[in-house]
């Protein structure tokens, strides 16, 4: 049997920050309706040097927080070379 090439198979997932403090990267998997990944994003969240806390978050923990949960909600049709809805907008 050929492997498709197209199908992306995602066997383990980790995040370990470089310090003890949480990190600020979010790992984004989103799945269509076969249960194929339709979308794998790494969000990166800057590190920020002001200090400031957003409900318990640091500016970069709240910034690729906030870029994830827009990529999760973007549905199994957006993807490489597609553009959703917002987007086209702008």
């Amino acid at each position: 049997m050929k492997a498709d090439a197209s199908v992306w198979k995602v066997p383990e997932q980790s995040v370990i920050p470089r310090n003890a403090k949480a990190g600020e990267d979010v790992l984004v998997l989103t799945e269509d309706s076969a249960g194929e990944i339709g979308l794998a994003a790494v969000t990166d969240g800057a590190t920020d040097k002001s200090g400031r806390d957003y409900g318990g978050m640091s500016g970069g923990a709240l910034a690729a927080a906030t870029v994830a949960e827009v990529l999760s909600g973007l549905g199994p049709a957006a993807g490489a070379g597609r553009r959703c809805a917002p987007c086209a907008r702008r």
